[in-house]
């Protein structure tokens, strides 16, 4: 609470919005804002955070299953950027299992 409305990093608190673009955070120090903390003490909240995240597609993984659809090109060709994308992206379809 104290790092989040220093006035030091953050000069107006009620404009919550701007403290997120990227030149508000290229001129504040990175742990200016941590919301679940740093380092090995961190928040217990970010390590349930992950774990309901895993428990959610572990249900729809049991629930569904995934086949391409028609639609989907045969041959895809990648796309270079970040990472490594096939362009037109794969479509699926999603059906209940029985």
């Amino acid at each position: 609470y104290v790092f989040h409305y220093n006035c030091q990093y953050i000069e107006e608190t009620l404009a919550w919005i701007l403290r997120f673009t990227a030149e508000a955070k290229a001129n504040r120090p990175q742990l200016a804002y941590m919301p679940f903390g740093w380092g090995p003490r961190n928040c217990i909240g970010l390590r349930f955070a992950l774990l309901e995240a895993k428990i959610a597609l572990m249900e729809i993984l049991r629930k569904y299953s995934f086949a391409r659809a028609p639609e989907t090109v045969e041959n895809l060709k990648p796309s270079t950027g970040l990472t490594l994308t096939p362009k037109g992206g794969v479509l699926l379809k999603i059906l209940p299992r029985t």
